[in-house]
This record gives structure tokens, sequence and C-alpha cells, in this order.
């Protein structure tokens, strides 16, 4: 039976920049085979580790529903297939709103800035605690698509084969850009300054944000194909507001403002160079084979980045890289939307995979 599960770590996790998170938490949901090869699962930023809805315990969808299941692409008879959530996230692993053990308290503003490179770290700290000796795939969208490079980057020992999907070997400056616009937004209101990240102001700038989401993460055939035929601009207007502030307040019930902070800015930090002396030498250590993602209207990972990433890897192991782009009118969301284009890219992948069993 499926259902999300909490792990207290072995040992303290220390920061990249040496700050110490005591007693530390994951929260994870694990589907499948418990004996079969291990497949990992990472979210998107904003997300959580529900990334199959395959029993009744939880029955909201998870965001790769389409792709986890018994003969699935993620096949629950043969993997072991663990979902974890990244630490600094909302869903129950250390971060903003679990407990400081120091004061009792949860940790709010003062939890420590932490990067990509400590996302992948504490993952595989939480791996081994789980009994994980190698991850045989895998595979992940958007953050998660950075945080396991960075995994298999740092640990190419560890992880047998990666499929990142809306991904990049280095956070893009227009990413950059649009996460500094939602921060800011949060950090500039008297609430936040103050501490109250529950206040009405915080809240209000993270209904706001849910909506910049909507607009930036998709693409603009999205909103001609929903206004298609429609000839009245008040009507138009209409559609579209009723489209963007719907699910606004639910969003910010989920989403703590810390957490997003956290989150935006361990997004903000990635690149795979960092630690060694150039790109070159980090996409040296990719010696796995790799199935890389990308969607067509994406305004956060045009394809060519991922282009960039394949070439990188093949210029030290000619084809051991294989680059895939999707269409979609949902841009960026195509990652999660696009189940369907998703499988056709991922059946023959993981079916060399098999045979190298």
């Amino acid at each position: 039976m499926t259902e999300k599960k909490f792990l207290t770590l072995s040992t303290s996790y220390t920061t990249i920049n040496g700050a110490e998170i005591k007693q530390p938490v994951v929260a994870y949901e694990e589907y499948g085979n418990p004996d079969g090869p291990v497949v990992l699962l990472c979210h998107g930023g904003l997300s959580n580790q529900h990334a199959a809805d395959i029993t009744d315990v939880d029955p909201a969808p998870g965001w790769w529903d389409k792709l986890v299941g018994s003969g699935n692409i993620f096949d629950t008879d043969k993997f072991r297939i663990l979902s974890l959530n990244a630490l600094g996230s909302i869903a129950g692993t250390s971060s903003a709103i679990t407990i400081d053990p120091d004061t009792g308290k949860p940790y709010g503003k003062n939890f420590p800035y932490i990067t990509m490179e400590d996302m992948a770290r504490f993952t595989k700290q939480a791996l081994e605690d789980l009994g994980v000796e190698k991850v045989f795939w895998a595979a992940g969208l958007s953050m998660g698509s950075l945080l396991l490079l960075n995994l298999a980057v740092l640990f190419p020992d560890f992880v047998g084969a990666i499929t990142p999907v809306a991904t990049s070997a280095y956070m893009t400056s227009g990413g950059i850009a649009i996460h500094n616009v939602f921060i800011n937004s949060i950090q500039n209101t008297p609430g936040w300054q103050s501490g109250k990240s529950d206040s009405f102001d915080v809240r209000n700038a993270v209904m706001v944000m849910s909506q910049m989401s909507k607009v930036y993460y998709t693409h603009y055939s999205l909103y001609e194909k929903m206004t298609e035929g429609m000839t009245d601009q008040l009507a138009k207007e209409k559609q579209l507001s009723d489209y963007l502030m719907a699910g606004m307040e639910a969003y910010a019930d989920g989403h703590d403002a810390n957490c997003v902070i956290a989150c935006l800015r361990a997004c903000n930090s990635y690149n795979l160079a960092n630690g060694f002396s150039s790109l070159d030498e980090a996409l040296g250590r990719l010696n796995m084979p790799a199935l890389v993602i990308n969607v067509d209207t994406d305004p956060e990972f045009p394809p060519h980045y991922g282009r960039e990433l394949v070439d990188g890897i093949n210029a030290h192991y000619p084809g051991l890289a294989e680059h895939v782009i999707i269409h979609s009118i949902n841009g960026h969301l195509g990652c999660v939307l696009e189940g369907e284009q998703l499988k056709a890219a991922m059946e023959p992948f993981k079916v060399g995979l098999l045979q190298s069993i």
C-alpha cells in the first residue's frame, strides 16, 4: 500500500556553506517491487513526492501518473520506485516549515540557504539510509532534472542511467530572472520582512506569483486556443482572467513563502560546473546512458540548452546521450502534461536499460 512516509536520517546534514541541519527528515513515497532495481523520481520545484496515484491512499493525481504503474514506463512490477521530497521543499522534508530541534519552532526565515548541490547530496544521504546501494535509473522534471543531474555528476558510480526532462546543464538566465521576480515579490512585503510569512500581504504575493507562473511556464498559443473564435475583447479578458485566478487561493495554502524562496534560490544556484574546473570536466563525469528531453515551447529551458548538455556528454562518450524534443502548447508544463509523448520517448530507452541487466 502506497502512502507518504517519513524517515529521520541517521546523521545531521551540513550544507555546502557549513550550516548544520540537525535531525533531518525526508518525506517520500515508494511504489512497486521492493526487490527490483531502484528507480528514483525527482519532482519539480514547487511540487512534492506524490509522483503517482496507484492506490486509494492518496487519490490526488500524481505528477507523472501516466508513466508509473504495472507494465508502464516506470514499471511497478519490475522496479522499486522511490520519489523523495527535496530538501527545503513544501511537503515534509526538512525545510522552513519543519521544526528546528534547537528552538522547538519552525525554522521559518532561519532555514539555511541551500543549493542544488545540497539537494543532491541530501538525496544521496537519504537514499543510502533507505538501503539503496545504487540507483538503476534516475528520472525527473524541471527542478528534479537539475537535482538528478547534480547527483549523477557528483556520484557517477551511484547512478546507472538518467532521464532529465525540461532541463539544462546550468540554470538559464531567463529562469533566474523570473525566479527573482517571484522572490522579490515576496521579500518586499512588510509581512515577510517582519517574519510573518502567513500574513495577508505575503499570501497575496504568493497568489499573484501563481498567476505569473501560469503565464511564464506556458506558451502564448495556449491562450490563443482558449480564446479561439471569440471576437468580444471583454469576453476574452474574462476568460483569461478566470483561468489565471483559478486555484490561486489553494496554491497559496499549499506554498509556504519561505519554502518557495528556498527552492527558487537553489535552482538559481544550479551549474554542473560548480566545484569543477569547467563545465566540460563536469559533463565528462556523466558516464551513464542519458536520455535528455526538452519541450519545444519551454521558456525556462529552451531545447538548445538540452542539446548543449547532450553534445557535451557525447564529446566524452560518443552516442551515450540522446536528445528528444517533444511538442506542446503548454510550454514548460509540457514536462508534466505531455504524458503520451514522454512515454513514447522513454520506452526505447527503458528497453535498452532492461536489456543491460
